[in-house]
């Protein structure tokens, strides 16, 4: 009998995803619920996704819990994990699903367990069972894991510090297309922390996480072609990846695209553009950029001459500490 059930849900599965066959849904759902019925575990789950997706019957959060739970009686992994995402159940309740449909080897869950002890959300604060979970998750090749987990390495949080270890994780999930830890690598190469340094590999780093949209990775590009760091030296580059940050409203980006317009690095000058990054970053609260648009203001460039604007900005600026904003301001007000 049991062999006949797998072969129903076989078929029931190549229904649903037409394979080799016609998609039928309908088909493929008769065969999971007549297999369901029977007791199969796997049929069952599938029986609930059916229900719960409106794939070969209609829609019915009420069936779907059903036969998920009738899945997860039988220690069906992800079965328990539908069960404790999908549905209005107590704290208590969800917790035991999913710490039953990781110990199943569910990876979704080893990760949502991990961030409720690592959130102390519903559950006692403890990064230690919070690191034991990614780690699992980890080590089954999930890659949101694989960079939580190389987080707390890298601040020492629920496990010994180790940015060694950090690299290692951050590698991991770099190379499997994680954006966020394609930056933390090249930063790691940049610091020479945990590896040994190398201003070639970070800028690589910084490139590849910059062209997939990752907002400081195209500031620290950008730093990386004005100072010469690991490519070669090109004020032109620097200011295209200035902008791009800036443009993402990155506010150092910002004020320094400002600089590059003011001072005509990388073949553009104009004190119009200069002060309308500026101003971008000055309500940033980037104490520089409020210095340099006083000064704008103050001597009329790029902007309607205006002693009171430049008052407004020097302010903000010794406000923040700047010296220098500090004397004008006096100059001006004297």
């Amino acid at each position: 009998m049991q062999e006949n059930l797998a072969s129903f849900v076989e078929m029931a599965k190549q229904y649903q995803g037409g394979i080799g066959v016609e998609q039928d849904l309908e088909k493929a759902f008769k065969l999971f619920q007549r297999a369901a019925e029977q007791g199969d575990a796997e049929a069952q789950y599938e029986l609930g996704r059916c229900f719960a997706n409106g794939e070969g019957v209609e829609c019915d959060d009420v069936e779907a819990e059903k036969w998920f739970r009738e899945a997860a009686e039988q220690d069906h992994a992800s079965a328990l994990f539908e069960l404790a995402t999908c549905y209005e159940l107590d704290d208590r309740e969800a917790n035991l699903l999913y710490r039953r449909a990781a110990e199943q080897g569910h990876v979704e869950a080893m990760v949502e367990l991990g961030r409720r002890y690592d959130e102390g959300v519903w559950v006692e604060y403890a990064p230690e069972a919070a690191v034991y979970w990614y780690r699992q998750a980890a080590e089954q090749g999930d890659i949101d894991a694989m960079f939580t987990l190389a987080q707390h390495y890298d601040e020492g949080n629920g496990v010994e510090y180790s940015p060694r270890k950090a690299v290692r994780w951050f590698r991991e999930a770099a190379e499997q297309g994680y954006i966020e830890a394609m930056f933390e690598l090249g930063r790691h190469y940049d610091e020479g922390s945990g590896v040994e340094s190398s201003p070639e590999k970070a800028a690589t780093c910084y490139r590849d996480a910059a062209e997939l949209g990752h907002i400081e990775a195209m500031f620290e590009l950008g730093r990386c072609y004005e100072d010469g760091k690991g490519v070669e030296t090109s004020p032109e580059k620097a200011v295209e990846w200035y902008r791009k940050a800036a443009e993402n409203g990155d506010g150092r980006a910002q004020y320094l695209l400002g600089e590059c317009y003011r001072t005509g690095q990388g073949g553009v000058q104009s004190y119009e553009e200069a002060a309308k990054w500026y101003r971008l970053a000055a309500e940033e609260s980037y104490l520089a950029a409020s210095y340099f648009l006083g000064m704008l203001y103050e001597k009329g460039l790029g902007v309607e001459q205006s002693t009171a604007e430049a008052i407004k900005w020097y302010r903000k600026a010794a406000v923040c500490g700047s010296t220098k904003a500090r004397e004008r301001l006096e100059a001006l007000q004297a």
